[in-house]
């Protein structure tokens, strides 16, 4: 059950300083762990509701869980997922359940809820979706995934929130490849069963690791061509802040014969992501959407491979292409060598193709 905190978790009471009841001064703030993403940033974020004395009044006494979020001023940190971070205050008003921040260009409108927070934002990228959890009961905090999607016909931002020790989960869909679309979802999870849905009825359903650090399922978008998409996020993928990371958005230059753009995550030394793949110089394959199935990082040694693409098989099934990237990064650069098989269809078959001096940039 979601819990949000507006006070010190005391029973009994009176008008003690020790008391949620009226009279208290005990201005706990309610803390929320979340996460966000636009067209061309994701992360991790956390709120605070600090309740000013007069709206703590009206608080009444009594067990945490059965507490709301008080009147005050919030503040917010966002956690990028390159380690940098921007700050943003604000308000919540109790009232109309409205949570409002803005600071560095960005101005994000929500609602706290009995299911989390969620809500909007516009910002120097566009605009995007934000959700949270509050912490349980006895202070343990929510947990935060980030990572990526792709469905056949489309990638992006794929990022989730559970509750501690509950049943709530909330996230957001960002798709990169097709208008750039931000979408948030909202479900419960049951034992390693992760269950929900977005607002336009597009199923949700994910499996969490045994140390529920990570979570994969599946998801495709209202519109794919294919009818079927996967998702993959960890806890690990969204960093601390000052982190130093070649997580983020990495592209070709727009124009060339072979053009490449990717979502990476990374976890540890492991690489994860989604992208797609242009190509104007095979005749009759334009290109396709790929999926990170292997990827190492080793000091500035970035190596993935992964499943590109999928043409149907008379007869049922799919015919699946490969490609594999090879490069060094520093900062917001990465070069290196691109190798790629397209799918191949009943009657045709690609060769393989090879790509050197690949040079991408991060936004």
């Amino acid at each position: 059950m979601f819990m949000a905190i507006a006070a010190c978790a005391c029973s009994g009471g009176g008008g003690g300083s020790d008391s949620t009841g009226p009279g208290n001064t005990n201005k706990t703030p309610a803390t929320f762990a979340g996460t966000f993403a636009d067209s061309k940033s994701s992360g991790s974020m956390n709120v605070a509701v600090t309740p000013t004395a007069a709206s703590l009044m009206l608080v009444p006494a009594g067990d945490v869980s059965a507490q709301t979020v008080a009147s005050g001023s919030a503040t917010a940190t966002l956690t990028f997922l390159n380690g940098s971070t921007t700050t943003m205050t604000g308000a919540y008003n109790a009232a109309t359940s409205t949570l409002t921040l803005s600071g560095s260009g960005y101005a994000f409108t929500g609602a706290i809820s009995a299911s989390g927070m969620a809500g909007t934002y516009s910002g120097p990228n566009g605009s995007g979706n934000f959700t949270g959890q509050a912490p349980s009961s006895s202070g343990i905090a929510a947990r935060t995934y980030c990572g990526t999607y792709e469905s056949g016909s489309d990638y992006g931002w794929f990022n989730m929130v559970v509750a501690a020790g509950g049943t709530n989960a909330s996230g957001l869909v960002v798709s990169l490849f097709s208008g750039a679309t931000s979408t948030g979802w909202s479900g419960l999870v049951s034992g390693s069963t992760v269950t929900g849905s977005t607002s336009a009825s597009v199923p949700v359903q994910g499996t969490l690791s045994a140390d529920g650090g990570s979570v994969s399922g599946t998801y495709a978008p209202s519109g794919s061509a294919t009818g079927s998409g996967t998702f993959q996020a960890s806890v690990a993928a969204c960093p601390a802040a000052g982190a130093t990371t070649i997580a983020g958005l990495w592209g070709t230059s727009i124009g060339l014969s072979t053009t490449i753009h990717f979502a990476l995550t990374p976890s540890g030394s492991a690489v994860t992501g989604s992208g797609t793949l242009t190509v104007n110089f095979i005749v009759s394959y334009t290109g396709n959407e790929f999926t990170i199935d292997n990827g190492t990082i080793s000091g500035s040694n970035v190596t993935f491979s992964g499943t590109l693409g999928a043409n149907p098989k008379t007869g049922g099934g799919f015919y699946y292409g490969a490609i594999a990237f090879s490069g060094t990064a520093t900062g917001n650069t990465m070069t290196g060598t691109l190798t790629f098989t397209p799918p191949r269809t009943d009657t045709q078959t690609f060769s393989a193709q090879t790509v050197t001096g690949v040079s991408l940039t991060r936004n």
